[in-house]
């Protein structure tokens, strides 16, 4: 009976990794996807403001926030996402989306990340799920855990239609802070069929 509990709890771990997340938005996951529309000034290969445990790469991504009040960047990543509902729920505690993020705003400052649909730009209609998470340091990189908020009302996207990320930082607000982010870990992508 031992055996076959071992045996059962090994499949279920090699099924969840083999299921569950990847990294992508990282200097060593280049190819992955394509940055398209931003409010503000984007640098993909930005020296890295400060190494430290958190993140030693020499480069990361550079942000720099508009004023505008829901500034965001579009991230088109080569392929679909496999499943987010795993994710866009509010039972998962192994199911988590996590970035890297080194910010010059004040501690708390929220970050949004939507799973959308290209091609549909409003919201939130193109928006399939919102995911949030508050900065805990200044100055500092960090690793954010983002929960998931909702599917907002009105949402015309499928699970299986996701094919863009916006990221917001600070929304909802004027401020024109600068930020840096790398190794988004997320759901798996499923690569885009070749023509």
């Amino acid at each position: 009976m031992k055996n076959i509990f071992l045996l059962v709890s090994g499949m279920l771990v090699t099924f969840g990794f083999s299921f569950g997340q990847q990294k992508y938005l990282s200097m060593d996951a280049t190819g992955l996807v394509e940055y398209g529309y931003r409010d503000g000034k984007l640098d993909s290969s930005h020296v890295n403001p400060k190494v430290n445990s958190v993140y030693n790469s020499t480069k990361c991504i550079q942000y720099k926030r508009s004023a505008m009040k829901f500034d965001n960047v579009k991230i088109h990543p080569k392929g679909k996402f496999e499943n987010l509902t795993l994710f866009a729920t509010f039972d998962s505690t192994e199911h988590k989306i996590k970035m890297k993020v080194y910010s010059t705003s004040p501690v708390g400052t929220i970050v949004e990340i939507q799973f959308a649909k290209k091609g549909i730009d409003n919201y939130p209609k193109g928006v399939h799920s919102q995911f949030q998470a508050k900065t805990k340091k200044q100055n500092e990189w960090e690793e954010l855990t983002f929960d998931f908020v909702n599917t907002p009302e009105g949402s015309q996207v499928e699970s299986t239609e996701i094919d863009e990320i916006v990221i917001l930082f600070s929304p909802n607000a004027t401020t024109t802070n600068i930020y840096y982010f790398s190794d988004m870990t997320g759901p798996k992508l499923i690569a885009a069929l070749k023509e």
